[in-house]
């Protein structure tokens, strides 16, 4: 019985805990592991965005195809018209105007604008071959160009820029 006290004195007195060492070596583990979760997860997100970016200029681009392709239209809309939530639910109303809406937009307005921005989508119609904008006159709008900014590059560009194909 002596020797199982003695053993059991020993035992206790080596067992005192974690040295300052080994502290420091798992709180680094953990540090570098949050680090490494948090810059995948934005990473992820960033992608999701651009992701977004992408399907909703190519859906924009569908519309404003089929819009021009109505035997009424011929035409491209103004960009004023294509900001004016009663025109689109009368005209296009198939085009959903949340799309309009870049994902990182900090007011989550539904406005196109006229140059490119990090946080909102430009569409530029004009008259035929560029040569001045058609937004006093919107049957003259004969081409557009939509354009979106990345976050970062995809596929080793700063943004998407699709024109009108008609």
């Amino acid at each position: 019985m002596k020797s199982l006290n003695t053993l059991h004195k020993r035992l206790s007195q080596d067992e005192q805990g974690f040295t300052i060492f080994e502290l420091i070596i798992v709180i680094a583990v953990l540090v570098v592991l949050i680090i490494l979760v948090v810059m995948t997860y934005g990473g992820i997100q960033q992608k999701n965005r651009n992701l977004t970016r992408q399907n909703n200029l190519e859906t924009i681009h569908q519309q404003l195809e089929e819009y021009y392709n109505n035997p009424k239209n011929g035409h491209y809309p103004s960009r004023t018209d294509m900001n004016n939530p009663s025109w689109l639910a009368k005209n296009m109303p198939h085009l959903n105007p949340q799309l309009l809406i870049d994902p990182s937009s900090r007011t989550q307005s539904e406005k196109l604008v006229a140059t490119p921005q990090a946080d909102a989508y430009a569409y530029e119609p004009t008259q035929i071959n560029g040569i001045s904008s058609c937004e006093s006159n919107d049957t003259t709008c004969a081409e557009y160009t939509l354009v979106t900014t990345y976050e970062g590059t995809v596929n080793g560009k700063k943004q998407l820029i699709i024109h009108s194909t008609n």
